[in-house]
């Protein structure tokens, strides 16, 4: 049910607010002192009994600089994660896939939908999750000249079945989740579709409104690291049928 979030720049952890990578500060949180992402990763992973990740490799996605991480230690500290990395083309997945992790495709930087197929048709559809990127509602990327609806409708055609919805403008600002309406549209129109969502996740309560219109996981980090969000109750939740039936293969 819940996601616990890793936003790596320079190869540190850094604390994300209002989609602005550039300027995110160095992590603070009342889980561990370290910024390391193999360190947090681990103190997640064990405080809150997660049995997924997300971790986006901002250095990848902003494109300035290539990835400091190394994505094998990953997997050997923690196991398979969920990784954003900024994916462009069909190559850019390999590194990603090679250390057993599941690939993001974000709509944000991907830079066709054949990419997406291509991606799918290779590696399968349990090992790619594409995200349905927003900035204050709005698609990002190759989406922007596209309505909602219609990007859903290319990625389920090109077999997607794993998405999440994420407004990257909400971020860490603690306004409360404003992808609710979307995620109820995209659920009842796919219900086979296994859907995530985040940005402004609150509480317990902001949880519990997602997963009632139908979201089976909920992408958070700030309420994690500001102890709005216990990760004693986050090891109940995700200890559920549910989230066991939801084990990366």
């Amino acid at each position: 049910m819940i996601i616990p979030v890793l936003d790596v720049l320079g190869n540190r952890v850094v604390q994300a607010h209002g989609g602005d990578r550039r300027t995110y500060p160095p992590l603070r949180s009342c889980l561990t002192d370290s910024i390391d992402p193999i360190e947090v990763a681990r103190t997640l992973r064990d405080q809150t009994g997660a049995t997924n990740l997300y971790l986006a490799d901002l250095d990848a996605i902003i494109g300035e600089s290539s990835s400091r991480l190394d994505y094998r230690q990953l997997a050997d500290a923690v196991g398979s994660v969920w990784i954003d990395a900024g994916i462009r083309d069909i190559g850019d997945a390999e590194k990603i896939r090679a250390a057993g992790h599941v690939v993001i495709v974000g709509l944000e930087t991907l830079s066709a939908f054949t990419v997406l197929d291509g991606l799918i048709r290779h590696h399968g559809p349990k090992s790619i999750v594409f995200s349905l990127d927003l900035r204050a509602g709005r698609p990002c990327g190759i989406g922007t000249n596209r309505s909602i609806e219609t990007i859903v409708q290319m990625a389920v055609d090109a077999g997607v079945e794993r998405m999440i919805v994420l407004d990257i403008a909400e971020v860490g600002q603690s306004r409360g989740p404003m992808t609710l309406e979307w995620c109820y549209t995209i659920h009842t129109a796919y219900p086979l579709l296994e859907l995530s969502t985040g940005g402004g996740i609150r509480s317990w309560a902001d949880v519990d409104k997602i997963t009632a219109v139908g979201v089976s996981g909920v992408l958070v980090a700030s309420a994690l690291h500001e102890g709005r969000i216990s990760p004693l109750r986050s090891a109940q939740k995700t200890s559920s049928p549910l989230a066991t039936d939801r084990r990366e293969p």
